[in-house]
């Protein structure tokens, strides 16, 4: 899932600009991860196995 730029500051902030495995402070470059596993599988043309976790709210911020 790509993420607008309002989605991004959201899930940024949720963690107050922190980390959400390390606690330190976000940089310019830093990514979202799923909490609950999406699944992509390559054999399938990167079809998910779990397209109902592909959610901002189902993300955490992380360096």
């Amino acid at each position: 899932m790509a993420l607008t730029k309002k989605q991004r500051a959201e899930l940024r902030m949720k963690f107050g600009g922190r980390c959400a495995y390390c606690g330190c402070e976000l940089g310019d470059k830093w990514h979202a991860d799923h909490v609950e596993a999406v699944r992509r599988n390559i054999s399938n043309g990167y079809a998910m196995d779990r397209p109902e976790n592909d959610t901002v709210s189902n993300m955490v911020p992380a360096c």
